[in-house]
């Protein structure tokens, strides 16, 4: 590839921001993620929402988001409960808890719209 091209191809990248927010759901918790727009949005695109695994953050997929919203896709990646992201007081986080912030993530901050779960 010519050396022209992968500048290009770098700036691009550069040129993309992933905001980082914060909100206090309906379950509680101070939820933290990442959110990457596009410049131009794909057509009855659904959102698609990142989930991490166990000691990681929405952080592991900052490339991932930034793939996604040149491809024309609205993009979040979200920290979970008792991650580096949403601290939480309890020692343990139950899945449940985990599911039931998600899907107030989705409801209050998304409103409501069909997602595209990754993780």
């Amino acid at each position: 590839m010519p050396a022209s091209r992968l500048l290009l191809l770098a700036w691009s990248c550069a040129a993309l921001s992933i905001d980082r927010q914060r909100a206090r759901l309906r379950t509680g918790v101070d939820y933290g993620w990442l959110r990457a727009t596009p410049d131009v949005r794909r057509p009855r695109a659904p959102p698609l929402v990142f989930v991490h695994g166990t000691y990681h953050g929405g952080w592991c997929w900052e490339s991932y988001l930034r793939r996604a919203a040149e491809e024309g896709y609205e993009a979040y990646a979200v920290d979970l409960r008792g991650t580096s992201g949403s601290p939480s007081s309890a020692k343990k986080v139950r899945m449940a808890e985990h599911v039931a912030d998600l899907r107030a993530f989705v409801a209050d901050e998304l409103g409501g719209a069909r997602v595209a779960l990754v993780g």
